[in-house]
């Protein structure tokens, strides 16, 4: 589990493998895109292997998947958000021009590409899902701007025994989204969590409550009584041996936190900054970003420009 980002990497390590990618696209996309998909071809892209400059961003997922009953290629663009981040469409773009211009570097034809984002953020999803609607002008100019949607997975859109039986057999899969949808809502969230965590395998186990344990700030005794409530034994020596990896990673436990209050705090008494916002900085547990943005609040004029930095 990467500490700095351990949102992020629960999401890579469960979406890394063709199955639950698979699964995913099958029973939780618009019918209208699973229909379309050649299931047989689905593959993870290595990313590192296309080369090319995403400017400031890091693209989450690429997954190339032909479509059913042709010998026409897409990319699925899988990006994943803790938080609501308003100019995803932005950062969205930004991956397209690269992989177009890449094509092109390789003499092939463009690749169309399907966006999707995995919100699991608090509160409703309230932003664009069109890049036109950045844009204050008459519907009848909207046809001159820049036009695409994303696909949304919100997974506040599903009770968490939906998200089980659309998963079918895949538990692997339903625990991960049933854990990223819970983290952020305390005791109840993590009683949820727990609750479908008893038949999955032992080595995805270790990974869910590794990343509990990195995110969530709570006494371990409390911890360890909501996780045997659920079935769950072990979390004293689990803790333990994410101490000893944090510490090898020259991370202290509840120094993030410390750092991300802080900030939140001295921001608010200088902008009056919204939950969302707050959302976002308890999302980020980069100590050297956190660092970088509480440093700038003296020198920074506006709120954006130091939300930037935590990016």
């Amino acid at each position: 589990m990467n500490l700095k980002q351990p949102h992020n990497d629960l999401f890579l390590q469960t979406f890394n493998k063709e199955k639950n990618v698979s699964d995913f696209i099958k029973n939780f996309l618009s019918e209208n895109i699973a229909n379309k998909v050649n299931y047989n071809s689905i593959k993870i892209v290595d990313k590192e292997k296309l080369k090319i400059n995403y400017k400031k961003y890091k693209l989450d997922l690429l997954v190339d998947v032909e479509i059913a009953n042709t010998k026409s290629n897409i990319y699925f663009l899988f990006e994943h958000k803790s938080y609501k981040d308003k100019y995803t469409l932005i950062q969205i773009l930004s991956y397209c021009t690269a992989l177009w211009e890449n094509n092109l570097k390789n003499g092939k034809h463009l690749q169309p590409v399907i966006p999707v984002v995995f919100y699991h953020g608090t509160g409703d999803y309230n932003l664009p899902l069109n890049f036109a609607d950045y844009f204050e002008v008459p519907e009848d100019l909207k046809k001159y701007m820049v036009s695409f949607s994303y696909e949304l997975f919100d997974t506040f859109s599903y009770e968490d025994e939906d998200i089980v039986q659309r998963s079918h057999d895949n538990l692997q899969l339903a625990a991960s989204i049933i854990t990223l949808k819970n983290i952020f809502l305390g005791r109840e969230g993590l009683e949820s969590i727990f609750g479908y965590l008893i038949n999955l395998e032992k080595d995805y186990k270790v990974i869910i409550l590794e990343y509990i344990l990195s995110t969530v700030d709570i006494e371990l005794d409390e911890l360890d009584e909501i996780a045997r409530k659920g079935g769950i034994e072990g979390m004293p020596s689990l803790a333990e041996r994410l101490e000893t990896k944090g510490r090898e990673e020259g991370i202290v436990y509840g120094e993030t936190k410390s750092k991300q209050d802080t900030l939140i705090k001295q921001m608010h008494l200088k902008y009056s900054i919204t939950d969302s916002e707050k959302d976002f900085i308890k999302s980020v547990t980069d100590l050297d970003k956190l660092d970088k943005a509480t440093e700038a609040i003296l020198s920074e004029d506006s709120k954006e420009k130091l939300l930037d930095l935590l990016k």
